[in-house]
């Protein structure tokens, strides 16, 4: 059953943003981007590359601080490997609190 984890408060994220969030065993990247919230799997499939230290780029996307794959934070796809994505999670803001489905 899906639960709803406290990512934090609006104050924690400053424009263009991360935040690594670990709740129920995984690793979420909760990223505050073009004005909107978005989650991901933290890790690239590519190596692993931790998402949530990655570069934020318009679209909005995030690029892989290893080797540079770009992954679209609404879809979770890969920009320069179509074959590739990473997980994507509901995010709802409630009040000052952001909230990620997981």
């Amino acid at each position: 059953m899906a639960e709803w984890c406290l990512a934090g408060k609006k104050s924690d994220f400053t424009a263009q943003s991360s935040k690594l969030l670990e709740a129920a065993g995984k690793e979420i990247a909760v990223f505050h981007a073009e004005g909107k919230f978005f989650a991901v799997s933290n890790f690239c499939p590519h190596r692993g590359g931790p998402l949530y230290q990655g570069t934020l780029e318009p679209g909005p996307s995030v690029v892989c601080p290893l080797h540079g794959w770009t992954f679209d934070l609404e879809q979770g796809g890969c920009l320069n490997m179509p074959n590739a994505h990473v997980g994507t999670f509901p995010v709802e803001v409630r009040g000052e609190e952001v909230f990620v489905q997981i």
